[in-house]
């Protein structure tokens, strides 16, 4: 049973490694996010500016393509986190199962070895009293 309980704790802490890269991958994701929001902000702002000051609407299209460029790098990134994190979470629950698998083993396990230690206990309990049944014939009893 003791190999058991070594292998419950390196599934443990595989799971706790895939789950701390999850979490690592899901910041780098919310960052990104927000990047490519303040980028669509920075744009909406722009076209404002473009609107009111028609000077600005010469610049206004390069700025707008940097910033439609930028958006699609990141959103690219963003995929390849989602893929990242995907791959993460099948390991995750692959992982998870293999630990709850040998935790239902060592609880079976348990289970049969109190069963056997509670069938001993009967048969000694059985052989004392047969015995001391034994005594008390002999003994005229």
């Amino acid at each position: 049973m003791k190999h058991l309980h070594t292998l419950i704790k390196l599934k443990k802490r595989e799971v706790d490694v895939l789950r701390k890269q999850l979490g690592h991958l899901t910041e780098q994701r919310e960052f990104l996010e927000q990047l490519h929001e303040m980028l669509e902000n920075d744009l909406t702002t722009e076209v404002r500016l473009s609107e009111t000051l028609t000077q600005m609407s010469g610049f206004f299209g390069q700025f707008s393509d940097a910033i439609k460029k930028k958006q699609a790098l990141i959103n690219e990134q963003i995929r390849n986190i989602d893929r990242q994190m995907d791959i993460i979470s099948e390991q995750m629950r692959v992982v998870f199962s293999e630990q709850k698998t040998y935790e239902i083993v060592l609880e079976r396990k348990k289970a049969e070895a109190i069963r056997l230690e509670e069938k001993r206990e009967q048969e000694f309990m059985d052989e004392l009293s047969s015995r001391k049944h034994g005594n008390e014939i002999s003994n005229g009893f």
